[in-house]
């Protein structure tokens, strides 16, 4: 149940077997000196739900893997797990909420399929994180992937939605694909490496600096009629840059 385990610092290892539901705070630490000494978590296929702050401030783990069960991950549930690795999700999860990974600075690999939906802030601040597959997912929360710094490229094949912020400052994202995006929001793809991004027939609606610094990286299909509002924000934008 909630807080179950919470602030155990001897906690060195967790063997639970058949357990469906980790609820809210079970495991999670509030001050740095209160941590527990968990290095490893693995998780059957029982396990359906990882609740809000499960884990939270876990700062010694370095590696999850949950089996082919997981159906809800709370908010937050392992954010500020600061040398958390590599996590490994064998079930197709849908959605990640909030801030679940938010400030796992050590983060470097996701493995999880079928993500549909990024709430806000869910990978803020994962300065090392390089890969994941995002290819399917719909929906980018407001600042979801904001100053993930070891983002190469952005394969964004499904996304209908970026929020505000989404992937600001993450500076080392060469390459962007948003062929069916219909809608931007402020700051989404601003402050990163990108040296062309092609504005798909889909879009809809495109906040004046959701390219903010990026401004002239940006390519318009001018006879494509249907953005000509959006030819002259840029337009505009580009004149106060240059």
């Amino acid at each position: 149940g909630p807080y179950a385990f919470a602030d155990c610092v001897n906690l060195v290892t967790l063997n639970i077997n058949n357990v469906k539901e980790i609820g809210d705070y079970a495991f999670a630490t509030t001050t740095e000196k209160t941590a527990n000494s968990l290095t490893a978590l693995t998780f059957g296929d029982e396990l359906e739900v990882v609740g809000n702050y499960a884990f939270y401030g876990s700062l010694n783990i370095v590696d999850v893997t949950i089996g082919n069960g997981l159906k809800e991950m709370g908010s937050y549930a392992f954010a500020t797990c600061r040398s958390l690795e590599t996590i490994n999700v064998g079930a197709k999860l849908e959605v990640i909420a909030e801030c679940s990974f938010a400030e796992d600075d050590a983060l470097k690999a996701v493995n999880i399929d079928g993500i549909k939906y990024v709430q806000g802030g869910a990978f803020m601040n994962c300065i090392n994180l390089s890969q994941i597959d995002l290819s399917e997912v719909i929906e980018f929360g407001m600042e979801s992937f904001s100053y993930c710094q070891s983002l190469t490229s952005l394969d964004l094949a499904s996304a209908k939605v970026l929020g505000a912020g989404a992937f600001l400052c993450a500076s080392k994202v060469a390459t962007v694909s948003i062929p069916v995006l219909e809608r931007i929001e402020i700051q989404a793809l601003s402050c990163i490496d990108v040296t062309e991004i092609a504005l798909p027939e889909t879009l809809k609606y495109i906040a004046p600096t959701a390219f903010y610094y990026n401004a002239k990286q940006v390519k318009i299909d001018e006879e494509n009629t249907s953005l000509n509002q959006v030819i002259e924000e840029f337009t505009n934008l580009n004149k106060d840059n240059q």
